[in-house]
Parts: structure tokens; sequence; C-alpha cells
């Protein structure tokens, strides 16, 4: 897992293109999930699917917002209290994870997308999901 600093042209990058993908955001995180389960087989319910998108919303929304905050996102994840069971994320699926969200973003980002702003997503959600703690049982 890359844990990169981003550098102020990437923090403007993915600002700037979160712009355009926030009143996408529940379509957005639904396309990721939707190809995560297909991708990595997962079972998951419907409830629990609906649960874990508002949260990765959220999580992305505070993310992104605080990239340019001296210690990071993790004080804003930490005070949300999003942990990696309520999001359905696994540390050893990290990989797995960076490389599905990268596939969904062109689609709501559209013409703007290159291989600049890639790069700076991917360590902006490295980082992001750098700072969310693992728990071992999902909290609703």
């Amino acid at each position: 897992m890359g844990n990169r600093e981003l550098t102020e042209k990437q923090i403007q990058g993915v600002e700037k293109s979160f712009e355009t993908i926030a009143p996408k955001g529940a379509a957005l995180v639904a396309s990721f999930y939707m190809r995560l389960t297909n991708d990595t087989k997962a079972i998951v319910t419907e409830l629990e699917q609906h649960l874990r998108q508002k949260k990765l919303l959220g999580l992305l929304v505070l993310g992104v917002k605080n990239l340019r905050r001296p210690e990071g996102p993790e004080s804003t994840i930490e005070i949300t209290g999003v942990a990696g069971a309520e999001i359905g994320f696994d540390p050893d699926q990290h990989e797995a994870w960076r490389a599905t969200f990268l596939k969904t973003l062109p689609r709501f980002i559209g013409s703007a997308w290159d291989n600049e702003l890639e790069e700076a997503w991917a360590a902006a959600f490295d980082l992001m999901l750098s700072k969310v703690p693992v728990s071992a049982e999902l909290v609703v």
C-alpha cells in the first residue's frame, strides 16, 4: 500500500475533480461497490451494501476536504468513527480497492481524467484508507 505525500498540484487536481464527482457521489460509490463485489466475488446483503456506500461516501467527502490539514484526513476519519468493517475494507484487499476505485472514477470525472489525475487520486485514496481503523465487526 503506497502511503505517499500528495503534492500541491495533486491536491488541487483531486479537489477540482471531486467538485465534478460530488453531485454524483452516491452513484460513484454504488458503482464502485458493484465492481468490487464482481471483482472480489464478495457476498454482501443489500442493507449492508447500502450502509457501506453511505459510510464510504462520507469518508471520501471528509477525506478530500481535509487533504490540506497539517494532520491530514486521519483526525476527520477518527471523528466520523468510520471503521474498516463499516465500509467492508480489509487491509489485505487494499490493492483491489484502489484498482477498482481507479477503474470507477473515469466514468464520473469524464474528459479531465488522465494519468496525472489517476496518480493523484491513487495517492489520496491510499492516504484515506491508510487512516481507516480496522475493526473486527460491522457496526451499524
